[in-house]
This record gives structure tokens, sequence and C-alpha cells, in this order.
């Protein structure tokens, strides 16, 4: 389905990101992609496992936003909206946590989308904030920023989003940047720093993982 509504050809390739992972995305970008956001992230899927068709959507969406730069820019304000629509449901349902108070991965993906969003180019998603929430716009931010210093399961790919989306922020012409974040660089540069902090302890933290179950391997292998 994904292939025949975006026609979208995914390649892996190395680029910018410090995992030296990134999706090269070669798409035709007109009403299709708003018909598939529209039927994967909004509208229950009648596929058996709609959860995982939900995160492919989130996930295919930071792919555009990350890889289309200058060339999606008409379709942005929907995918944004759409991805914040279906954010602010899930946390006004209190469906965004599960019963041990942990937050739902799916929150997480979508915070991914407004990430990738801000990379994409802060002055439009910015813009689509506003026009949505009026005054109230800079608590969508906060919430954001909030999930990003606080959430104790994200991943490493995270984190580098939310990295890239304060960078981005951080580089608003005065004349672009609204008041609150031309005024308040340091609270930007705090949160970068706290995010960079993050990523080297997941960083280091992965790598114990990693090591130790290697060292479970190789003991099973020799018991």
């Amino acid at each position: 389905m994904v292939m025949s509504i975006c026609r979208a050809t995914l390649t892996t390739h190395a680029q910018n990101l410090p995992d030296q992972v990134r999706v090269r995305v070669r798409v035709r970008v007109r009403v299709r992609v708003r018909v598939w956001v529209w039927v994967r992230v909004r509208v229950p899927s009648p596929n058996p496992n709609p959860k995982q068709e939900q995160h492919g959507a989130c996930k295919l969406l930071e792919s555009l936003l990350h890889n289309c730069h200058g060339r999606i820019d008409a379709q942005v304000p929907e995918v944004l909206s759409l991805a914040l629509m279906r954010l602010e449901a899930l946390l006004a349902a209190e469906e965004g946590r599960r019963k041990d108070g942990s937050v739902h991965s799916m929150v997480t993906l979508l915070y991914n989308v407004l990430s990738s969003a801000l990379h994409y180019n802060a002055a439009l998603a910015l813009q689509v904030l506003q026009h949505r929430h009026q005054a109230g716009w800079h608590a969508t931010l906060h919430g954001w920023m909030q999930h990003l210093t606080t959430c104790p399961k994200l991943r490493l790919h995270d984190l580098k989003c939310g990295v890239l989306a304060v960078a981005s922020l951080l580089a608003l012409p005065p004349a672009q940047a609204p008041e609150i974040i031309s005024r308040n660089p340091l609270m930007l540069v705090q949160s970068g720093m706290t995010l960079l902090q993050a990523m080297e302890k997941k960083r280091e933290a992965d790598k114990s993982d990693e090591a130790a179950a290697l060292g479970a391997h190789a003991a099973a292998e020799a018991g």
C-alpha cells in the first residue's frame, strides 16, 4: 500500500546523522501523501496490527521530512497538523500512557514527527503550531521538550531527532523566530546540551548492554 500510494523507493544512505544511517526517499509528493497520512495515522486500519501500521506511518513521515528538504513545503502543514491532532487525542484521552505509567511508544513517534518538521523547516513548523493553537502554541513545544528530557525509554534516534530540531530553532534568524524563542536563546542552548548529554549516556548504556549480551552469548556457547 505504501508503494502504490506514495510510489516511494527507500534505500539506505549514509549522510549527516551521527549513527551514519539515513534513508533517501524518492517520491512524487502530491495528494497521495495527504491521503496516505490520513488513512494510516488518523483512520483505524483494517490491518490485524493497526498499531504497527501507525508506527510505520510515523517513521515514513520522518524519512520524508529528513530527506526531502525544500520539496514538500506544501505538504508539511497538513502532515504536521495530522500528527499533532493524533498526539493531542492520545494525550487528552490518557491513552498515551500505559498502565505502569510509562509513555506509549506512539507518543514518542508522533513527537519525532514534530522534531523532524522543526528540522525540515523550523519557521514553517512554528507557523503551523501558531495557526493551530494561537496564543497557547508554546505549550506544545513545552510538552515536546519535557517528553525528550524526562521520558526514560527514549532511543538514541529519538534524542538525535530532538537535537536536530533544537539546532534548527537556534539557527532561525531573529526576524523569523517567535518572541518567546528569540528572547530565550539560552533556554534552547540548555535544552540542546541536556539532550546531547542524554545521547552520550544512552550511547554508553547501549554499548554496555551489547557487551553484556555478547558475553552472555559467549558463556552460553562455552557451556
